[in-house]
């Protein structure tokens, strides 16, 4: 019995190339390093850039009066047939239902983990989700960041008592990358002052500020990587600003190509309104991007390190003018962004993939 592997099954409401989907798949990597089994699966499919490192329950065609009837009676089958020891849960949906369905099969350790703050979740699944954690249907609920475990503060003590922190992540990038031809690649010159971002294209990134900036700066050029719902809003946007020559909206990118572009650009900057932890965050601070960020919780945890030291810049407004203001104060003074890009590779020291997998799976050895 000693040198059993530890079955575990990571489950994941739906399959994209999100945030939690890419920490899963982490997780999922290192944890295969250990005396461990490691599957992924996802309750239902998505259409557009998806992960391939799992199976996927019901597939993104399926009509939605159908959806869900067959997420439970294939979440049964696999339960029944692969009897994990162990099931680690990322977002709302599957939080809820993998538990439940997991319980009922007698798996003995449910572990979920909120990647946001739970007012994002609808109102159904925070009633949902705060009942489970008070009956035990969790046996360990984690958040990715004390911000997100300080939207929990509302729950009861008997929810709260099984929470813990475990933070996100990131791979240091070993070797050099030749900055010269990656700018190439991607059409851009050495003069450029490259502003590089990535993400959904969706409200919560607030691009729409971004592209304001990018229009009130005199100089620079603004790289996108990512897709979503409001890219053609997005376009005219930038269009109407005349900037249109300024932007490019690069689509979702090979993990390599985010990673060469992060190393190849001058300031790696986000305006998001909220998030959970950010894994594009931890990615440029490893590769040692000078930061531009939205003043957040989730951000300033990241950003000020063990020593209260501020690793980046960060913006506590909405609006554009003092945006531009402290960006051309970064742009030309190239000291500090040095000292920014060394704070923030020193920094993403503290996130790393192998910390974050074990703290995981002891929760799913000794709860």
């Amino acid at each position: 019995m000693k040198n059993e592997k530890l079955a575990v099954t990571g489950f994941l409401t739906h399959n994209n190339c999100g945030g939690a989907q890419k920490a899963m798949a982490k997780l999922q990597v290192q944890s295969s390093k250990s005396s461990c089994t490691f599957n992924v699966v996802y309750l239902y499919g998505k259409q557009g850039e998806v992960m391939d490192n799992g199976e996927v329950l019901v597939k993104s065609r399926t009509p939605i009066y159908l959806r869900y009837f067959l997420v439970i009676f294939y979440l049964f089958r696999y339960m029944a047939k692969r009897k994990p020891v162990a099931i680690i849960s990322f977002l709302p949906l599957s939080n809820v239902l993998t538990s439940l369905i997991a319980r009922l099969c007698n798996v003995k350790f449910r572990v979920i983990s909120h990647r946001n703050p739970v007012w994002t979740y609808s109102k159904s699944l925070r009633v949902l989700d705060h009942f489970f954690g008070c009956i035990g249907m969790y046996t360990a609920i984690v958040a990715n960041s004390n911000a997100v475990s300080s939207s929990l503060k509302k729950y009861s003590i008997k929810y709260r008592n099984k929470l813990h922190i475990i933070n996100n992540g990131v791979e240091i990038p070993k070797g050099s990358i030749d900055v010269k031809s990656i700018r190439q690649k991607f059409r851009y010159s050495e003069s450029d002052m490259l502003l590089f971002s990535v993400g959904r294209l969706n409200e919560q990134k607030r691009y729409e500020l971004l592209l304001e900036i990018v229009a009130k700066l005199e100089t620079g050029v603004l790289a996108i990587a990512g897709h979503g719902e409001l890219l053609n809003e997005l376009k005219e946007q930038a269009n109407r600003l005349g900037i249109s020559e300024r932007v490019r909206f690069l689509g979702a990118l090979q993990h390599e190509d985010i990673i060469s572009l992060l190393t190849a650009s001058d300031i790696y900057i986000q305006t998001s309104k909220f998030e959970g932890q950010s894994n594009a965050l931890l990615e440029a601070i490893a590769v040692g991007c000078t930061v531009i960020s939205s003043d957040i919780p989730p951000q300033r945890e990241v950003l000020v390190n063990l020593d209260k030291v501020i690793c980046g810049l960060l913006i506590d407004s909405e609006e554009p003018d003092i945006w531009v203001e402290q960006l051309n104060g970064i742009i030309n003074d190239k000291i500090q962004m040095v000292k920014y890009s060394e704070l923030a590779r020193e920094r993403s020291y503290d996130f790393t993939v192998k910390k974050m997998a074990d703290q995981f799976l002891s929760l799913c050895k000794n709860t």
